[in-house]
């Protein structure tokens, strides 16, 4: 079961005028992993039970759009801080994937 906590809201003027509403959520999921962190099959349940937490991002506007990814990191602190970042850039849903794949590359390679 994942648990969704509303984070921060953005309201953001187009440059066609259009408005929009951009919802950035903290996704919680209870997962079984291995010593190491890494999610387990359902079949081979082993290991600690660990929350992953995650985003989902909602834009709201004459369009809707929404993403989320699940199980970003096991810390709570940076899935939000992450978030806050993804907030201050006003980072939508269709880019969303694209910006945390480059943000966990440079944190796996820095």
């Amino acid at each position: 079961m994942t648990n969704y906590s509303l984070i921060e809201t953005r309201r953001v003027r187009l440059e066609n005028e259009e408005e929009i509403k951009l919802d950035y959520y903290l996704t919680d999921t209870m997962r079984q992993v291995d010593g190491e962190g890494k999610c387990i099959d359902e079949v081979n349940l082993i290991g600690d039970e660990t929350n992953l937490y995650g985003i989902k991002l909602v834009k709201s506007g004459a369009t809707c759009e929404e993403d989320e990814i699940l199980g970003v990191t096991v810390d709570e602190k940076i899935a939000i801080k992450l978030l806050k970042v993804l907030a201050d850039h006003e980072v939508t849903p269709i880019s969303l994937v694209d910006v945390v794949d480059d943000w966990s590359t440079e944190v796996m390679y820095s």
